[in-house]
Parts: structure tokens; C-alpha cells; sequence
């Protein structure tokens, strides 16, 4: 059982990071609407996350050319607005507790002190960016109940895609921090 939920989240790069995160057991499979509403909020969500990011270049701007300085002035200037924004409303967030979570596009898998029993229909709450103050759905089944294991369910090609899309991000990321650093 623990070599099939590794495989699952060996066949796409893994986000690991120490994440907010609300995880509550649903009785039952939810309906067909409510995940469909969920995959529409999760598209919404990081299609957000992904202007979120590209509003943050690092250092010069992906053409490899400084852009021009009004245009650098006015994104600093936005950038602070949104800076106090997030401010404002980071104090007013009600976020769960941070646990070290591992995840990609089939599962996820987290520690937590009460596991929940194997088969079990878990909906879990991940916020992905300290920005946002909205989480990212997810739904599955419990593969690994000491693990604290879920293989998704019920997310459209969409969603999956932004998903993958967002962990290669944040993978590709992590390995040019690595490269600066030596």
C-alpha cells in the first residue's frame, strides 16, 4: 500500500514545503456539482497564483532587458500597495496551522497528529501563497491513514494542469536558488 502511494506522488516532480493546511473527513463522496464547483474555484484560484508570480520577476524581466524606469517606478509603487494590502489582510486571516507537506498533481500527503482511517473521503485546505488569502480545494480518498496519505480525486484536466504547472514553478525556482547559492 505505501509503494502504491509513493508511486503515485513519484510521477510528477513533488512540492514539499511547511504549508497551511485544514484537512476535515466528509461521510460521504461529495455530488458531481460540488466538485465541479470546486474545480472551478481551483482554476480561478491558480490562475491567480500564476499572475501572482509573474507579477514578481526576479531581478530583470524575462526578455533579459532592464524595463524602462516609469515602468520600474510604477511597479514599485504597486508592488508596496499590494504589499500593504496583503498586510491588512494577512491580520485578519483566519489560517490553519502550517504542517510540512509533500504534493503533486495525483496526491498528497502530510503529518498530522490524527491520521484518518483508509478509504475515507478527505476534502483538504492547502494555502499555497502567504498572499493569498484563498485555499486551493483538495479531494480524495485516504491510501495511507498513519501517513496522512490522499490520492485526489475528482480534479478536471484544468485543474490538474495548473497544478503540475504551478509545482514546476516552484520546483524550477528552487533549483536556480540552489545554483546562486553555491
Amino acid at each position: 500500500h505505501h509503494a502504491f502511494m509513493s508511486e503515485l506522488l513519484d510521477q510528477s516532480i513533488c512540492y514539499r514545503r511547511t504549508l497551511p493546511l485544514a484537512a476535515r473527513r466528509l461521510q460521504v463522496a461529495p455530488p458531481a456539482e460540488v466538485v465541479e464547483r470546486m474545480n472551478r474555484r481551483n482554476e480561478a484560484l491558480l490562475l491567480m497564483l500564476e499572475s501572482l508570480e509573474a507579477a514578481q520577476p526576479e531581478g530583470e524581466d524575462a526578455h533579459g532587458h532592464e524595463s524602462s524606469p516609469e515602468l520600474q517606478r510604477l511597479e514599485r509603487k504597486l508592488d508596496l500597495a499590494l504589499d500593504l494590502l496583503f498586510e491588512l489582510l494577512s491580520d485578519r486571516l483566519d489560517r490553519p496551522q502550517t504542517v510540512p507537506v509533500c504534493f503533486n498533481e495525483y496526491a498528497v500527503q502530510w503529518q498530522d497528529g490524527h491520521g484518518f482511517p483508509e478509504g475515507a473521503w478527505v476534502e483538504v485546505d492547502l494555502y499555497l501563497h502567504p498572499l493569498l488569502p484563498r485555499a486551493v480545494k483538495l479531494l480524495g480518498q485516504v491510501t495511507d491513514g498513519t501517513r496522512c496519505e490522499i490520492c485526489l480525486e475528482g480534479l478536471n484536466d484544468t485543474v490538474r494542469n495548473l497544478l503540475s504547472r504551478f509545482i514546476f514553478r516552484q520546483h524550477r525556482r528552487e533549483v536556480a536558488r540552489q545554483r546562486s547559492a553555491q
